[in-house]
């Protein structure tokens, strides 16, 4: 029989590390180091594009050494292909590093540059992402910070940020471009249009008193 196998395969991003350290290793005895991460001084994040079909990488990219305690853990997908990686940084809390970027399908990766007010707000800690309803811009939360901040996938340029205490959850509105939702673990859901500025607390006892963590997706009736 012939190989079945698509005659084109299309490629996917994906967030990863070496075989030898996917993870970061915890102590065994919780009690005497709750929480406590063994391998911070060895991490070794990259973001490797997958051919689905074959499994084969098909390229892998690495940031500078000196960022090396950036840790890689989502991905959101713009229109034109574009991946944004947003990040967490395990190193010094009182130093400032770029927490997302932008791969281009030309291979070309930038890390997002944004005021320093604005970047501290994040607290070295983003928790989730989304891409909105056009695919032209993107944002992530950080809970720690209690802010969103959001960005253009065409140029990477920051479009603003959104307080919201506790924010984790983000989604695209899919009824407008350039609008999102977001929602608080404190609660609270706002839907926010970071181009113009508008913020929009819904009303509903539902989100007012519900208490929102991690994801959010938005379902459409049938």
């Amino acid at each position: 029989m012939g190989d079945r196998r698509p005659r084109s395969s299309r490629c996917a991003p994906a967030a990863g590390r070496r075989a030898n350290r996917r993870r970061q290793w915890r102590h065994p005895d919780p009690s005497r180091c709750p929480g406590a991460k063994l391998n911070l001084d060895e991490m070794d994040s990259s973001l490797s594009v997958i051919d689905v079909a074959s499994g084969q990488i098909v390229r892998q990219h690495r940031l500078d050494p000196a960022l090396f305690q950036l840790s890689i853990r989502h991905l959101v997908v713009g229109r034109d292909g574009t991946v944004a990686f947003i990040m967490q940084y395990e190193g010094a809390s009182d130093e400032l590093v770029p927490l997302g970027g932008l791969l281009r399908p030309s291979g070309e990766v930038t890390l997002l540059d944004m005021p320093r007010d604005g970047l501290a707000d994040l607290r070295n800690y983003c928790g989730s992402g989304a891409v909105d309803a056009a695919g032209e811009t993107f944002g992530m939360t950080s809970p720690r910070g209690g802010h969103a901040a959001f960005f253009r996938f065409a140029d990477g340029r920051f479009l603003g940020s959104v307080g919201l205490s506790d924010v984790c959850p983000i989604a695209a509105d899919p009824a407008g471009a350039g609008r999102f939702y977001l929602g608080g673990g404190h609660g609270g859901i706002e839907r926010v249009t970071p181009e113009s500025g508008s913020v929009e607390a819904l009303a509903s006892d539902l989100a007012r008193k519900s208490l929102w963590d991690n994801h959010m997706a938005v379902a459409i009736p049938a």
